[in-house]
C-alpha cells in the first residue's frame, strides 16, 4: 500500500468534504418526524396528533413506534459518531491513507443503511395505523414540505415520493 504525503489544502478539502457528508446524514440517525421549521426538527406527537386528528388509540401507537425506532437507531447514531471521529482522524493525518479512508467511508455507508432501515420501518408502521384520510393529509404535507426543502416532487431526504394508497 503506498502512502503519498498531500497538501494541508487538500487535507482540508478532504476533510471538509467528509465532514459535509457525515453531516448530511446525520437525518438517518433519528426517527422520522413531522412538523416543525424546515422539517428537519425532532419527531413531534402533539403536532401529528393534532394535524392527523389521531384517536388515543393511535396516539399511543404512535408513541409506541418512534420509542421503540429511538431505541433501534441509538446504537447506530452512536456508531456513525465514532465513524465521525475516525474520519476525521485519517483525513487529518499528515500522510493520506486512501484505503483506511475508504474502509472507513464503508463502514458509515452501512451505518447509514441500517438507519435508512429502520427509518422506513417506521414509517411503513405508522402509516398503517392511519385512515386513508390520514395517510392523504400525511402525504400532502409531505410533499409541500418537500417543495419548501428544495425537492420539486415532493421527496424529502433523497426519498421517493410517498405512493397514495
Amino acid at each position: 500500500m503506498k502512502i503519498l504525503a498531500i497538501p494541508r489544502a487538500y487535507q482540508r478539502a478532504i476533510a471538509g468534504l467528509a465532514l459535509l457528508t457525515l453531516a448530511s446524514t446525520a437525518a438517518y440517525a433519528r426517527p422520522p418526524h413531522f412538523g416543525g421549521g424546515g422539517g428537519h426538527g425532532p419527531f413531534n406527537v402533539e403536532r401529528m396528533a393534532e394535524e392527523l386528528e389521531l384517536t388515543a388509540e393511535q396516539r399511543t401507537a404512535v408513541e409506541a413506534i418512534m420509542a421503540q425506532s429511538r431505541e433501534q437507531a441509538r446504537p447506530h447514531a452512536e456508531k456513525m459518531r465514532a465513524n465521525h471521529q475516525a474520519m476525521k482522524a485519517l483525513t487529518r493525518a499528515a500522510t493520506l491513507d486512501e484505503a483506511a479512508i475508504r474502509a472507513q467511508a464503508k463502514a458509515n455507508a452501512d451505518v447509514m443503511a441500517e438507519l435508512a432501515v429502520i427509518h422506513a420501518r417506521s414509517r411503513h408502521a405508522l402509516r398503517q395505523i392511519l385512515t386513508p384520510a390520514q395517510q392523504q393529509k400525511l402525504d400532502s404535507k409531505h410533499e409541500r414540505r418537500g417543495r419548501r426543502d428544495g425537492h420539486g416532487d415532493g421527496r424529502h431526504h433523497g426519498q421517493e415520493p410517498t405512493s397514495q394508497q
